[in-house]
């Protein structure tokens, strides 16, 4: 555990200090681009720490630039929540924590096992005081009276911290112009959600009382309304801790001429927006189970919380789409008994995974247009170009992309190597992929499932690639090219990957004794973190993580080839990172 803090501080050291600033002397728009894609979760790659070390370093060299760009951080890829934690980051020089060393005490803070042992002894103290008419011992009256004077003493501290930090950021704010543009860019996104969202509610429950009005006696629909969540945001940020944020939130929200004195006070304008707009927002916000909470039977969707991939949903509606269609075609020519033309298939338009979903189920009544639209692509487009043509997959089964992918690479082999795929174990073998179709195919690879290990080892695989090589005799040409390792181990990490029978080295001896070349390694992790090709530190050898239409297509077209710049471009592709914009 200490040496994976110590590695992440350091990273995030490294990434201000070296990283940031190069890249944003090569280009500052990419730059910005891959700062947010810490945010983004697809394939599970988020790292919000990364974020706010690189949002630190970006409001001390391009203020504007954060402060401009922090409505699409919050809409598309993270929450406001996180706007309000890079002002607090910011506020604390990127220290997740305010230190208050003139308030330094002997201890900072209970030990949670040693509270919930203080909570436990009392109890037990009451127990046993409604059980006998002793008093507690002297050892046990000096025990109390120590919890109750770190209790005090923890309050002190903490309204001390609290003061601390409400100072803090008011010097912060009138003394530092950078700081103020950025809270108040802040105050104005706040603002404007939760101006949306107590319009929406009051449009709603007006809405709401008229149908109870209308429908006494019949069963009440449920209203729909959009709301932002910027209201349980506010949770986070104490009043005490951030008077200024609040002062300036209500004064967006409110108009001046509602109340001329209540904005010459700004406690009263405090608690009016508690009392008018956050308690009512918090209660609609808050889950149906709760006493008081959704009694106007609202249901609420976060505008700004979304975690749906959605690149991954219309890429599934548009592969559905097009086999409606090509369905459709099929059963119009077929009707008229005649034969499917290659020109209603389209080779290219629906990726191998997305073909073998829709193929392999009954519900949607795919599986002749799957079918037909498998063979187009791997025969005309695939063979005749020559791509991923004498490759071997090594499959991790319990993925449907990887033993799509599996079957993919296997069809596009000859010779020996030609419909066969690699199990995932220790002790690897070549099996055939044995069926008639799409299903048949696809449920013979599940069935490999039973003996598979978490890990492989790789240097049998290479063994066994040149066992059968020297066996069948295949030519220098003919030999396997490329071995991909399809795998969605969470936890496959850089020793897997390398050979227990010895080194590159000594493989590489192997396979040129016999007068062939290495195959060159692609492991991809497809739920790995991130999308970047990992170094390994060996020759021959390629390290992918991270899964997207975008990056399969990619991998697909390049002959299974990903580079870095390849991978980053694809990363940051999507219509979501367009909005970015570069200030200063």
């Amino acid at each position: 555990m200490g040496s994976g803090i110590h590695s992440k501080l350091e990273f995030h050291e490294t990434l201000m200090k070296q990283l940031l600033p190069l890249a944003w002397s090569y280009n500052p728009l990419t730059t910005l681009k891959l700062i947010c894609n810490f945010l983004d979760d697809d394939g599970e790659k988020g790292d919000s720490e990364a974020f706010y070390s690189a949002a630190f370093w970006l409001h001390h060299n391009h203020p504007k630039t954060l402060a401009c760009n922090l409505l699409p951080i919050a809409g598309a890829w993270g929450h406001i929540l996180h706007v309000l934690d890079t002002l607090s980051r910011v506020l604390l020089q990127g220290n997740a924590q305010l230190q208050v060393d003139q308030y330094s005490m002997t201890w900072i803070r209970k030990d949670k096992n040693q509270e919930f042992q203080s909570k436990k002894f009392q109890i037990q103290l009451t127990q046993n005081a409604r059980r006998r008419t002793t008093p507690p011992s002297p050892r046990q009256t000096r025990q109390i009276k120590v919890e109750k004077a770190k209790e005090k003493a923890s309050a002190l501290l903490k309204r001390r911290k609290t003061t601390a930090m409400a100072n803090k950021a008011a010097d912060r704010y009138h003394g530092d112009p950078d700081y103020r543009f950025l809270h108040d860019r802040v105050s104005d996104l706040m603002a404007e959600c939760l101006k949306h969202d107590i319009q929406q509610f009051n449009q709603h429950q007006q809405q709401r009382r008229q149908q109870e009005h209308d429908q006494k006696k019949k069963k009440m629909k449920t209203l729909e309304f959009n709301i932002t969540g910027a209201a349980r945001c506010f949770k986070f940020v104490p009043p005490r801790t951030d008077q200024l944020l609040y002062e300036t939130v209500a004064r967006n929200v409110f108009s001046p001429g509602e109340l001329e004195s209540e904005f010459s006070n700004p406690m009263s304008l405090r608690r009016r927006l508690r009392k008018e707009i956050l308690v009512p927002l918090r209660q609609a916000l808050a889950p149906a189970n709760e006493e008081g909470a959704n009694k106007w039977g609202y249901y609420q969707r976060l505008v700004y919380d979304g975690k749906t991939d959605v690149s991954d949903v219309l890429s599934a509606s548009a592969a559905r789409k097009y086999l409606v269609a090509l369905k459709k075609a099929i059963a119009a020519a077929e009707s008229k008994s005649e034969s499917v033309s290659e020109n209603m298939i389209n080779a290219g338009d629906v990726l191998p995974h997305w073909i073998v979903r829709y193929g392999v189920d009954k519900s949607g009544g795919f599986e002749r247009a799957a079918e037909l639209q498998w063979k187009r692509m791997v025969e005309d487009v695939y063979k005749k170009q020559g791509r991923l043509n004498n490759c071997l997959a090594v499959c991790d089964v319990a993925a449907s992309e990887s033993v799509a992918l599996g079957m993919f690479v296997s069809e596009l082999s000859q010779g020996p190597w030609e419909g066969k795929v690699v199990s995932h174990t220790q002790n690897p073998q070549l099996h055939l992929v044995r069926g008639e179709d799409l299903k048949s195919k696809f449920s013979f690879m599940h069935s490999l499932e039973e003996r598979q290990d978490w890990e492989v080892d790789l240097g049998k695989v290479y063994d066994l690639i040149l066992e059968v090589a020297v066996n069948e005799n295949v030519k220098a040409e003919q030999m396997v090219r490329k071995v991909f390792v399809f795998t969605c181990f969470k936890h496959f990490s850089d020793g897997c990957w390398k050979p227990r029978g010895g080194d590159y080295e000594e493989i590489q001896r192997k396979f040129e004794e016999k007068g062939y070349a290495v195959p060159h390694l692609v492991i991809w992790n497809l739920i790995g973190v991130g999308y970047a090709p990992l170094r390994t530190g060996e020759p021959g050898v390629t390290l992918l993580g991270g899964f997207s239409d975008a990056m399969l297509k990619s991998f697909l077209e390049n002959d299974g080839e990903l580079g870095p710049e390849q991978v980053m471009e694809l990363a940051i592709s999507p219509q979501s990172y367009q909005t970015l914009a570069v200030f200063d």
